[in-house]
């Protein structure tokens, strides 16, 4: 595949990628004792670089880069895949988008509005 056909194609993917995905939820519930640990992946970064990474959570505590020991206070829930996290960092990211197109369809809307109220000089 030469260089155009690879950009012609890298474009038609992109613009497949704009399609609406399901809620994903965290599926590793938080342990009922405080000495059991439940493993898993947690979606962390942001939502122009997001990256999923071993997590592990007790009754009291979590860890974010690491599923064997807990570091931070507070029991999370957490991902039981990789692709489950990564499917949730997409989702919030559409949310994010859609959010910011609907500010800019507001601006359409408004400008569209005040346009066709001016008078003809």
């Amino acid at each position: 595949m030469n260089k155009k056909e690879q950009k012609q194609l890298d474009d038609a993917l992109t613009l497949a990628a704009f399609h609406r995905t399901t809620p994903v939820f965290p599926d590793v519930e938080i342990p009922k004792t405080y000495d059991v640990l439940s493993t898993g992946f947690l979606c962390l970064g942001s939502v122009d670089i997001p990256f999923a990474s071993p997590a592990c959570s007790s009754s009291v505590f979590h860890s974010r880069h690491s599923n064997t020991k807990t570091t931070t206070q507070g029991a999370i829930k957490l991902f039981s895949t990789k692709a489950l996290a990564l499917k949730a960092a997409r989702y919030e990211a559409e949310l994010h988008f859609c959010a910011a197109l609907r500010r800019i369809d507001k601006q359409i809307e408004a400008a569209s509005a005040s346009e066709s109220a001016l008078p003809n000089v």
